[in-house]
């Protein structure tokens, strides 16, 4: 048995996790498996998808602070990521995902979005 600090680890690189986040919101048509074998589970497109509703109101906080742009007041967790990354594409995703790491020392899918 290995210790769990020889076990390799694997990350989905941003563009694949944005994709599947689209995917699963309904804002880009779902390419199939035969494109791209490896994409991350239904379990794991849910588990960044719940990050991302999860910091929702963090990356509204960070829109404020750094570029005076305020969301609209939706209640729906799901119209609300659409109107951000929809913004975050508008501006450029990477510069996006690059001042928040510099301003916040964190990560737009983060476990938690606050330094």
């Amino acid at each position: 048995m290995l210790p769990s600090f020889l076990l390799l680890y694997f990350q989905y690189t941003l563009p694949t996790i944005w994709r599947v986040v689209k995917e699963r919101l309904g804002l880009t048509p779902k390419r199939g498996m035969e494109e791209a074998p490896l994409l991350p589970t239904d379990e794991g497109v849910l588990f960044y998808v719940r990050r991302l509703f999860r910091n929702l109101n963090h990356l509204h906080w960070f829109f404020a602070e750094r570029w005076r742009k305020i969301g609209p007041a939706i209640a729906q967790a799901r119209e609300r990521a659409l109107w951000w990354i929809q913004t975050m594409e508008e501006i450029g995703l990477f510069f996006v995902i690059q001042e928040i790491w510099e301003h916040r020392s964190t990560h737009l899918f983060a476990r938690t979005f606050s330094s």
